[in-house]
């Protein structure tokens, strides 16, 4: 919008058809200062997971970010927190553990719950495209 930079403009019809006569055509573009935007495009972000609930006020602790931008990003992925284990419950910690798997969204038939590790011969391990374990 605030640029002297040429660009290039593809205009797209539904309606148009090769049967048609097209005897002629116009577009208008209209200019001006009132399509001024403060930021550019923004990539996918989950809400923050915060701490657990002790008494005192939730702390953000982390958030999931997608470079990319646009509606579509929000049907490429599935995130999934597993396995979450209470203080001291089974483990040597004194905080809560988990694991968080990153799958695609391809994966249907597939309770969310579900965790898989990568099997080079299993179909639905090749949609999952990240996997950390043990976090605290």
């Amino acid at each position: 919008p605030n640029s002297t930079k040429e660009a290039y403009l593809k205009y797209y019809s539904k309606q148009f058809s090769l049967e048609n006569d097209v005897t002629g055509s116009s577009f208008t573009l209209h200019t001006g200062t009132n399509h001024v935007y403060a930021d550019g495009f923004k990539g996918a972000k989950t809400p923050y997971i915060t701490n657990q609930h002790t008494g005192s006020a939730a702390n953000n602790l982390f958030r999931f970010c997608h470079l990319g931008d646009g509606e579509t990003t929000n049907y490429e992925l599935k995130i999934a927190i597993l396995n979450m284990k209470a203080a001291n419950g089974g483990t040597d910690t004194k905080y809560a553990t988990f694991d968080i798997q990153v799958r695609t969204i391809k994966q249907t038939g597939l309770p969310f719950d579900t965790p898989y590790t990568y099997d080079a011969s299993d179909d639905n391990s090749a949609n999952v495209i990240e996997e950390f374990t043990g976090l605290t």
